[in-house]
Order: structure tokens, then C-alpha cells, then sequence
């Protein structure tokens, strides 16, 4: 009993060292896997900037051909008979969401700060109802067949309202993508 008495100290010793070990060898494992978490944060942020430049190109390369196109329905309908060519290049915008997307699956939105996710979420958001209005301009103009003079006018007609309103969208989301790459500090 005597000699146990005398190897406490050096026990106690020996079991807070084990403890101080452990104890670091968590707090190092929880920085290391803290700075893997941001590091993909930030990885995610660097791909949602990317996509969010090539859908504003996209969204840009669109825009004056299907202005043109609601300018000459507009005039078509207004006219109220066939006096011009009504061609129907509408320009459909393939926009990409595969990069917030991945962010969300791999929960790299969690170690990202709560504005940012709030003001992707936003923009993200506006750009599926653009994606929807763009959905009803192609909607119409698949139903009719502007072959004849009279349909020709009816489709003019019928597009002018769902095609000012995803051209006002578009703006809109252009706008949005603009304040996002600026938050982000990356901005053209």
C-alpha cells in the first residue's frame, strides 16, 4: 500500500498527461476539420461565382434578340393584322444551378456566412421564376402556328404578356446576379 502511496504523484501525472494529449489531439482534429469545412465553403462560393457569370452571359446573349421578338409581336398586336414577319427566335437561356446545388448536398452552405447563403438562396430563387416565365414564352409559342395570317396575329397577341414579363425578369435577375457578385467581391 505504501509503495502505491508513493507512485500516485507519478500516476496522477501520468494520467493528466494522457488526458492533456487526448485533449489536444481533439482540439487539433477540430481545427483541422473546421479548416477542410471552410476550405470547401470556399470551393463551393468559387463555383457558385463561375456559374453565376456564365448564366449572366447567357441571360446577356439572350436579351437583345428577344427584345427585338416582344418589340415586333407588340407591334403585330397592336397593328391587329399581319403587316411583318413574326419569326419566332426566341432565345431560351439555359441557366445552371448545378453549383448551389452541390453546395447544398455537400453542406458546404453550413460553414458559409448566414447573409451569403440568404443572398444566393435569393438569387437562386428569382432565377427559377425566370425560368418558369421563360417556360410559359415557350408555351405559347409552341401552341400556335404562325403559318397563317390570322394565327400569326393570335400568337402576337398571346405572347406579348408572358414575354414582357420574363424580359422584366430578366432584368431583374441580372440585377440580382450583379449585387451577388459584388457581396461575393467578385464582380467584372
Amino acid at each position: 500500500m505504501n509503495r502505491l502511496r508513493d507512485k500516485l504523484p507519478e500516476l496522477l501525472l501520468e494520467a493528466l498527461s494522457v488526458v492533456f494529449a487526448v485533449i489536444v489531439a481533439l482540439g487539433v482534429d477540430e481545427w483541422w476539420e473546421d479548416r477542410e469545412n471552410l476550405e470547401m465553403a470556399g470551393r463551393a462560393l468559387d463555383a457558385i461565382v463561375v456559374e453565376v457569370q456564365d448564366n449572366r452571359n447567357e441571360l446577356l446573349e439572350a436579351r437583345d434578340d428577344n427584345q427585338a421578338l416582344l418589340e415586333r409581336a407588340a407591334r403585330v398586336a397592336s397593328a391587329d393584322t399581319v403587316g411583318e414577319d413574326l419569326t419566332l427566335g426566341y432565345q431560351y437561356a439555359l441557366l445552371s444551378e448545378a453549383g448551389w446545388e452541390t453546395a447544398r448536398v455537400t453542406q458546404a452552405t453550413h460553414f458559409m456566412p448566414m447573409p451569403t447563403v440568404q443572398r444566393i438562396t435569393q438569387v437562386y430563387a428569382m432565377q427559377q421564376l425566370f425560368q418558369t416565365s421563360q417556360d410559359q414564352v415557350l408555351g405559347v409559342i409552341l401552341s400556335e402556328s404562325p403559318s397563317d395570317p390570322a394565327s400569326a396575329l393570335q400568337l402576337a397577341k398571346r405572347l406579348v404578356t408572358p414575354l414582357s414579363i420574363a424580359q422584366g425578369l430578366e432584368e431583374t435577375l441580372v440585377m440580382s446576379y450583379d449585387s451577388l457578385l459584388v457581396h461575393l467581391g467578385r464582380d467584372e
